[in-house]
């Protein structure tokens, strides 16, 4: 039995869809969770898709061949703790996919209501709607770290 896992992909900014379409032609699975999101322009509004994790994506690949990802030039490494390369589930891949399925638009996980750091919160709207966990950080307007 071989030993394939998904693993977590770090890429230069903005070139997420062009590592992913590099990847798919060297045949190696890989998964890029994009969400939509409105912008608004002088002159028009506009729905792009953008990455979930921005400079991220997931490459399922077998532990001997993560040199032909790496070769790919917009890709700056893989993610490790510590010496070993990060693994992520099957499980947990699918539940990225539902998510992306489950989320019409970006500002469904956006939030205009603060929070102090260390306050338990509870989701009450979107796809992690009965979740409950602790604030952990947050960054800017649009972006907070929960720990469920």
């Amino acid at each position: 039995m071989k030993n394939i896992f998904w693993h977590v992909c770090y890429v230069k900014p903005r070139s997420e869809k062009i590592v992913k379409k590099k990847v798919e032609e060297l045949r190696f699975e890989v998964f890029l969770p994009l969400i939509l999101h409105t912008r608004a322009y002088k002159t028009a509004k506009k729905t792009v898709q953008l990455p979930l994790f921005n400079g991220y994506i997931f490459v399922k690949i077998e532990q001997g061949y993560r040199h032909h990802i790496s070769a790919i030039p917009e890709v700056y490494g893989f993610i490790k703790f510590r010496d070993e390369y990060a693994k992520v589930s099957d499980e947990e891949i699918n539940n990225l996919k539902i998510l992306v399925q489950n989320v019409k638009n970006y500002n469904e996980i956006c939030s205009d209501i603060t929070f102090e750091t260390g306050k338990c919160v509870e989701v009450i709207a979107g796809p992690f709607s009965g979740m409950k966990g602790k604030m952990v950080d947050k960054y800017g307007k649009n972006k907070v770290i929960i720990e469920i």
